[in-house]
This record gives C-alpha cells, structure tokens and sequence, in this order.
C-alpha cells in the first residue's frame, strides 16, 4: 500500500469515528432542557413584561448569526491541525 492509500484509510476511519462518536452523543442526549421551563404557565404571564426590557429575541438573532459565522471557522482551524498532524506521521512521497 502507498502513503496515499494508507494516509486514505486512517481519513476514512476517523471520520466514521467521530459520526459514531456524535451519533452515540445525540442518542443520549435530552430533547431540550427549557421545555419544562416554557410549559410552565405561571412563567408565561412574566414573559412579556421581561422581553420588554431584555430582549430576548435579539438575542437570540445575534446568538444565532454569531454562531453560524463562528463555528465553520473554529471547525476549519481544527482540520487544518488535524491534516497538519497527519502530516508530521504520515511523509508525502
């Protein structure tokens, strides 16, 4: 086998390894842990007066943005180490 088809394999393996590994962590996982909170009827009552001076909602939007701009750049810097690691094991020929 070359370093390619080698290098191939233990890629390959990984990645099934960690879709297990995140597989087996949303089994165990609860739904959501404010469901009990927002079923509660004597909380409902209270919520507007809150949202009325801290806006929820906004943030949630800016979470949320925040979030969706953050988390494809911390995921890409941990693959350039990985591919950077593997590279230090692995020669390219």
């Amino acid at each position: 086998m070359s370093a390619a088809g080698v290098r191939a394999f233990f890629i390959s393996v990984a990645a099934i390894a960690v879709l297990v590994l995140i597989a087996f962590l949303c089994g165990i996982l609860p739904e959501s842990p404010f469901l009990a909170f927002l079923k509660a009827e004597e909380m409902n009552e209270y919520l507007s007066a809150i949202n009325y001076f801290v806006p929820i909602d906004a943030f949630i939007t800016i979470g949320s943005a925040w979030l969706l701009a953050i988390v494809p750049w911390i995921t890409a810097q941990f693959a350039i180490t990985g591919v950077k690691i593997l590279g230090e094991f692995i020669p390219f020929t």
